[in-house]
């Protein structure tokens, strides 16, 4: 899924976008009196996409519909997840709605139990409202947003509700349990029913950001005020089963720019917030938050490259992608924008956490890392000389591309030109061409346009498989890369029981660089003095929990009474 984020971006297995996107306002709005309680302490305020993402908005609620991480994660305050992930990318049952996934028939039939659990209008939530959420997402078809990911809906061949609290998902044919279980199973999550069974598809479509439809859930959190463009305030869930949290409000303002972010925790307005990276020596000298690292999203950072265009034709040779992967020092690059906080990528599985790492990656041998001086043994090899001005030539092509890199933040800017001197060391001219984030996507999704290249940020699904992205067919597979091997490596990883045929597309993948690979980036946190548990704010998944953040009040009254003298 790409991260929709103004610092670089994309989920779509999770990574969606809007056909209603709005734009925040571009400047630091004061809070309503909803934003606060009487007792500042009582209520968390902050921006959306806290951990994963810079400064944006929410557009929708309805989890079906959902086409960012902020998006999603707003849909996971009000809907309870039917399977939810720990730290380690594994299932939790202590905070999944399902107590029981029984595998029959070698990974072809799947019987899950629902725990007992309520609406917060009293009503119970039954295997009804799971099945309600299968035919909506049939009726979606491909206007679904995870179409595709974890065979949703095409692999299915039927759905069957055993009683209120059992029923039975069938396959078309066998699949790998991990991979359907955290990647298809997961997907549906009940939707109330007895709410919304009168209501067209058009009609969700129409509502998803209208509070009003969405008064009843089963999630932690319900609506109490959404004022679109400005805020998005919750309140506890009453009836909710498990942790209520600490805090009496939780508060989602939308900010636009990353010195918003910084203005705001300096204010005291904000009690969680990125710390821009620019802003990394201001930020660390406030006195009343401290920093904490975010968790890595589950993710990678990459570049796509056009393989269909036949204006950079070269990027079809392995030479001249592998050159470039050897060329970017990611080391340097965490260090020098990020402050040390990212992590290094070679390939389409994360390294944190490292669940399903293969043993190649996690011996830290990968083939193409950084190495100026292979880079240029590299395109000697494959024929490509340097001419006159130093950019490499064959056949009269020139290695020269431009690069859409997200406008809105300068490290996105900064992350490009830092990569360009190192491609051009190697005799690879890259042209910068900042482009809203907005038709950039709706640039890549041309099939064929002139694009050349672009860089953006991807979170994978839980179980990192690449049906959607290096598939020949894949719905994300905006590049129109192609590869026999690696789409029977991709069915393999999806129906063979296990990790191994996992790591045998993730090896290969590695080698072949469907993308460039680049760090992911690991936000540092402003975290109000006070206010604990942030290690467990975010899981894999677009998973947000300011549910399970603990306060101390103490603490947190001191904090707000520097901020007051």
């Amino acid at each position: 899924m790409w991260r929709i984020e103004t610092r670089e971006i994309l989920e779509i297995g999770k990574f969606f976008f809007s056909k209603k996107t709005l734009l925040a306002f571009a400047f630091l709005l004061p809070l309503t009196l909803a934003a606060r309680a009487s007792d500042p302490c009582d209520t968390l305020v902050m921006p959306p996409g806290v951990g994963v993402s810079g400064p944006s908005d929410v557009t929708s609620l309805n989890p079906l519909l959902a086409d960012s991480i902020m998006n999603q994660q707003v849909a996971n305050l009000i809907f309870a997840q039917l399977i939810t992930v720990d730290q380690n990318d594994v299932i939790d049952y202590e905070h999944s709605l399902a107590s029981k996934i029984e595998v029959l028939d070698n990974g072809q039939r799947y019987r899950v139990t629902l725990r007992p659990w309520p609406w917060s209008d009293g009503k119970p939530v039954t295997s009804d409202d799971v099945l309600y959420t299968w035919q909506e997402i049939q009726k979606l078809g491909r206007n679904y947003i995870n179409y595709g990911s974890g065979g949703v809906p095409e692999k299915i061949s039927g759905f069957t509700v055993l009683n209120p609290a059992q029923f039975e998902i069938r396959l078309k044919i066998p699949a790998n349990p991990e991979w359907f279980e955290l990647n298809g199973l997961e997907q549906l999550l009940p939707m109330p029913r007895h709410i919304w069974r009168n209501l067209s598809t058009d009609q969700l479509y129409e509502a998803q950001s209208d509070p009003k439809l969405f008064r009843v859930s089963d999630g932690p959190y319900q609506i109490e005020k959404f004022t679109m463009g400005r805020l998005i305030s919750f309140v506890p869930n009453p009836v909710y089963p498990l942790e209520h949290g600490a805090f009496k409000r939780v508060v989602l303002k939308f900010l636009n720019s990353d010195g918003a972010e910084l203005q705001g925790s300096q204010a005291g307005e904000l009690d969680l917030a990125n710390l821009p990276h620019a802003a990394y020596d201001a930020g660390s000298s406030l006195t009343n938050s401290h920093l904490e690292p975010a968790p890595p999203p589950f993710g990678y950072g990459y570049i796509g490259l056009n393989f269909r265009n036949p204006e950079v034709g070269f990027f079809k040779e392995l030479a001249v992608r592998q050159a470039m992967q050897e060329s970017i020092d990611q080391k340097a690059m965490i260090d020098k924008l990020w402050h040390g906080f990212g992590v290094e990528g070679y390939g389409p599985v994360p390294g944190v956490p490292n669940t399903y790492l293969s043993p190649a990656a996690k011996s830290g041998r990968y083939p193409d890392s950084y190495n100026p001086a292979k880079a240029i043994a590299t395109l000697d090899h494959a024929g490509w000389r340097p001419g006159p001005d130093g950019i490499r030539v064959k056949d009269g092509v020139r290695l020269e591309f431009t690069l859409m890199v997200p406008s809105g933040t300068d490290t996105s800017i900064m992350m490009a030109e830092l990569m360009q001197p190192w491609l051009l060391q190697s005799g690879i001219a890259m042209r910068i061409q900042p482009t809203d984030f907005n038709q950039m996507l709706a640039t890549i999704q041309r099939g064929v346009a002139k694009w050349q290249a672009y860089t953006l940020e991807w979170s994978t699904n839980e179980f990192p498989s690449g049906e959607t992205v290096f598939d020949t067919g894949g719905e994300n597979n905006y590049t129109g890369y192609t590869d026999p091997k690696m789409d029977q490596l991709i069915i393999d990883s999806t129906t063979k029981p296990g990790l191994d045929a996992l790591y045998a597309y993730q090896d290969y993948a590695t080698e072949q660089l469907p993308y460039i690979f680049l760090p992911e980036t690991t936000d540092a946190m402003l975290v109000k003095n006070g206010i604990g548990g942030t290690d467990r704010l975010l899981t894999p998944g677009a998973g947000f929990n300011p549910q399970l953040l603990t306060l101390n009040q103490e603490a947190c009254h001191a904090a707000h009474a520097r901020i007051a003298r």
